[in-house]
Formats: C-alpha cells, structure tokens, sequence
C-alpha cells in the first residue's frame, strides 16, 4: 500500500511541474509585435508598468498601470483582483518586470506575460507612448 501511496505521489508532483511550466503559469514572454497587436485588437488585458512613478511619468504605453516593483505585492490586488485575468508586464530594461513576472506566480497569477523587450526598445521601435 505505502507503493502505492508513493507512486500517487509522484504522478501527482509530475502533473503538477507540469502545469506550472505552461505558458499560462509561469508568465510567458510576449514580443513587441504580439504586444502591439493586442493592443491594436483591443485584447482585454491589465497592462502593468513596474518602473518608478518618475519613469512611468517621462512615458508608458498607452492604457499601462503604474505599480512599481517595490509595492508590487501590497498593492496588486487592488489593480488586478481576478488572478486568471491576463497580466503583461514591462519595465525599463526588462529586469523588474521578470521578476514581477515570478512574484506573480507565486502569488497565483497564472495568465501572465512579461514583455521580452522594455520601454526603451518600444519606444525605439516608434510604438505608441502616453506622457
């Protein structure tokens, strides 16, 4: 029986690594051009900027939240209440919003993307920007 027992167990652990290494879970990369896109088709989305107020200030993409990384987890609740909902995140350089990306998922989200780019390389693109 406790062969048994163990066995369940493992099938259990397997399905679930296998689950949170889907794309919904983990928090896929999205490119600028399905980004742009999704924009342009009017996906519904929660667009999360997770740079400072001060950069979110100089210029976001248009519809984008400003939560900054440092109170990602106290206030994104508030922002985005429905944990299936679909998250994108970005930032300056891409760093602080991989890592909001990973303090998602472990807090639950699991419909996430982190753009693969940043500001800087969409504004540089000539992609639309609200100040």
């Amino acid at each position: 029986m406790s062969v048994q027992l163990i066995i369940a167990g493992i099938i259990f652990l397997a399905v679930i690594m296998l689950i949170m290494s889907s794309g919904k879970y983990k928090g896929a990369v999205i490119t600028a051009e399905e980004l742009k896109s999704q924009i342009a088709e009017k996906t519904k989305m929660t667009l999360l900027d997770v740079r400072t107020p001060a950069e979110f200030t100089y210029g976001h993409i248009t519809n984008a939240v400003n939560l900054p990384l440092q109170s990602l987890e106290t206030s994104v609740t508030g922002v985005v209440p429905d944990k299936a909902s679909y998250v994108v995140t970005y930032c300056a350089s891409g760093r602080r919003s991989a890592e909001a990306s990973k303090l998602l998922v472990k807090m639950g989200y699991t419909n996430l993307r982190n753009y693969s780019g940043s500001m800087n390389d969409w504004m540089r693109r000539g992609n639309q920007i609200t100040k």
